[in-house]
């Protein structure tokens, strides 16, 4: 799936890099319980872990590319830009306030991590791992977020009312 991932990118120059380097995740619904075993069947340094409704940005893929060897961290958080419908039929980041986290920044997420140096956990809402400190990418490397698109606002619904449970 990774090397799907590389080439709808454009980086197919970059799967020998990501074959040694950093295992890309795509994570769904019911992954939870195998995420935790991530350290037991990969011996990369990074993972960058996806959602099944997400897509990296270029502009991620070239700084992981550029700058992964050099990271004094053990996680990295990225902006997730979210997609939604305009009003002209086409497709648009949304800047809707409810998604701003600290610093004005939009919604963080703690995804490309070394598989061997982060504490599992199972707790909803979380990365799978233990995020207390870490380094951001910056804002123009970012993934795109389709859940809007591809979901209909009923399975949406029931995904939120699944939380509760």
């Amino acid at each position: 799936m990774w090397q799907w991932v590389l080439r709808r990118a454009g980086l197919g120059r970059s799967r020998r890099f990501f074959r040694k380097q950093v295992r890309i995740v795509i994570a769904t619904k019911n992954s939870a319980g195998w995420f935790r075993l991530i350290p037991n069947h990969t011996d990369v340094q990074w993972v960058l872990r996806l959602d099944d409704d997400e897509f990296p940005s270029r502009a991620l893929i070239d700084w992981i590319l550029d700058r992964l060897d050099d990271l004094d961290t053990n996680i990295v958080g990225i902006l997730r830009r979210w997609v939604r419908m305009g009003k002209n039929g086409h497709c648009e980041f949304s800047n809707h306030p409810l998604l701003k986290q600290d610093q004005d920044k939009m919604d963080i997420q703690w995804r490309l991590f070394r598989p061997d140096r982060v504490d599992y956990i199972m707790d909803i809402h979380s990365p799978g791992f233990r995020a207390s400190a870490g380094l951001a990418a910056p804002d123009e490397a970012f993934l795109v977020h389709f859940d809007w698109i591809i979901r209909s606002k009923q399975v949406r619904a029931r995904e939120v009312a699944d939380y509760d449970r």
